[in-house]
């Protein structure tokens, strides 16, 4: 089992009052997330240190509830979730998704692939604007 988080083309929009929600939803990009080659989400202009803030948050609190991703900025509840599905299988799916059946992953692959989106983010928000996310946001989100 494989799952993916990824993004292309990210870039600063519009304006916001202060520089932490710039940052939280003023970098958007073009958002993919896959599991065993299927896609259950592709959504450009997505507000990925949004989506960031929230996995850092649910690995931060241990991974044993449910994830669900709801964007301030969307009128979708649960545009990406993990729901646990079994002892260490969790499903994966989006609110957005046009597949049948939510693909599921084990736990290790999704909390990996969740660090790795957060530690690209990160990268990306340093590399490109000096900031360091977890410095300016906290546990803002």
């Amino acid at each position: 089992m494989t799952i993916s988080l990824s993004f292309d083309h990210a870039e600063t929009t519009g304006s916001y009052p202060n520089v932490a929600y710039q940052l939280l939803l003023g970098i958007e990009a073009d958002f993919r997330l896959v599991v065993d080659c299927q896609e259950v989400l592709y959504q450009p202009h997505f507000p990925i240190v949004e989506l960031r803030q929230w996995l850092a948050a649910w690995l931060g609190a241990g991974t044993t509830e449910d994830f669900i991703y709801t964007s301030i900025e969307a009128e979708e509840t649960g545009l990406i979730t993990f729901r646990r599905v079994g002892e260490t299988e969790w499903a994966v799916d989006s609110a957005w998704s046009t597949l049948v059946q939510p693909p599921t992953v084990e736990l290790q692959c999704l909390t990996c692939a969740c660090k790795q989106f957060v530690a690209n983010v990160d990268f990306w928000v340093a590399a490109q604007l000096g900031l360091d996310v977890q410095q300016v946001l906290g546990d803002l989100r």
